[in-house]
């Protein structure tokens, strides 16, 4: 998405540059969250933006992290339903695109 993430970062970062910094951004956290899955039982979800982006997401993150549109009405109150199982922890990282 070169051009269209990070744009404030332009111009001390290329376009390229800035949308590479994006996608370190997102796969960081997660990883760190997915490396907590040994210590832990953990549910990882991205909320991402803008509406539609999800084909950027679903090719950038593995099938087993959760995505959702934080544009999506009630996305607010989804946060609240997905309480962690007794035993486990919920986390999440959320980003825009």
């Amino acid at each position: 998405m070169a051009g269209r993430t990070k744009t404030r970062l332009c111009p001390q970062l290329s376009p390229h540059e800035a949308a590479a910094f994006n996608t370190a951004v997102i796969q960081d956290p997660v990883g760190n969250i997915l490396a907590a899955g040994a210590l832990a039982r953990v549910t990882p979800y991205v909320a991402y933006g803008p509406s539609g982006a999800g084909h950027f997401f679903g090719a950038l993150l593995r099938p087993d992290v959760g995505r959702v549109e934080a544009a999506l009405p009630g996305f607010g109150a989804w946060t609240k339903r997905r309480p962690p199982a007794r035993g486990s922890t919920w986390s999440g990282s959320w980003t825009a695109s």
